[in-house]
């Protein structure tokens, strides 16, 4: 273990070109990790050589999600005002009088997200001054991702309650993430210095995401 380093790194990042949250008659419910993501690696020199190294960690991050278990059983339909915006989830109340309307929060939450990773990286020829490191790795997503499909509140006639199913009110959508996504990198840290900054890029074949780090090596 003499020759093994230990990383601890702290993440944002944002998809690339992805589709917007406002789709053509829908709200898309995007599983973005909101929050800083926090990863512990290790690198290990292989063999001799001290210029290439394997690595491999754990990151974990919160991730936003529909929690359909929570929907209200008389849903019809959902309201937001744009982008970014709440999201409010409209059901029937049954009254002698007639069945009216009323609202709640849409079930969005927060979930832990956790990811493995393992991969490659290079040194260069001055390990112990550091300075550029260039690596890749492949990154597992145990609970895959799940975007869903939001539908406004239709305009249908409320008396008639055979009309309405809450689960037409969302469609999961499973094709549009992936659980593998491959990391590539840069960092740089002055000279001999601990910590670093890095740069990265993931790609998997539904989504490309774009983020910045900063990390500690010892």
């Amino acid at each position: 273990m003499d020759a093994a380093d230990f990383i601890a790194i702290g993440r944002v990042g944002e998809e690339i070109g992805g589709d917007d949250v406002l789709g053509d008659g829908f709200y898309r419910v995007k599983n973005e990790t909101r929050f800083p993501e926090l990863s512990l690696e290790a690198a290990h020199p292989i063999g001799e050589s001290f210029q290439l190294h394997y690595r491999g960690g754990i990151s974990l991050g919160l991730s936003k999600y529909f929690d359909e278990t929570r929907m209200h059983e008389n849903a019809i339909g959902f309201d937001w005002e744009g982008e970014g915006s709440e999201v409010l989830e409209f059901y029937i109340i049954e009254d002698p009088l007639g069945p009216e309307v009323d609202t709640l929060k849409a079930p969005i939450r927060y979930s832990p997200k956790l990811k493995l990773a393992l991969g490659l990286e290079w040194q260069g020829v001055m390990r112990g001054a550091r300075g550029w490191i260039w690596g890749a790795q492949v990154e597992w997503i145990p609970k895959k991702d799940e975007r869903v499909h939001l539908y406004p509140f239709p305009d249908r006639d409320l008396t008639n309650e055979d009309t309405f199913s809450s689960d037409s009110t969302y469609d999961i959508i499973s094709d549009e993430t992936n659980s593998l996504q491959l990391r590539a990198f840069t960092s740089w840290s002055p000279w001999n210095f601990p910590w670093f900054l890095r740069a990265e890029v993931c790609w998997a074949p539904t989504i490309t995401s774009a983020w910045v780090a900063l990390g500690y090596r010892w």
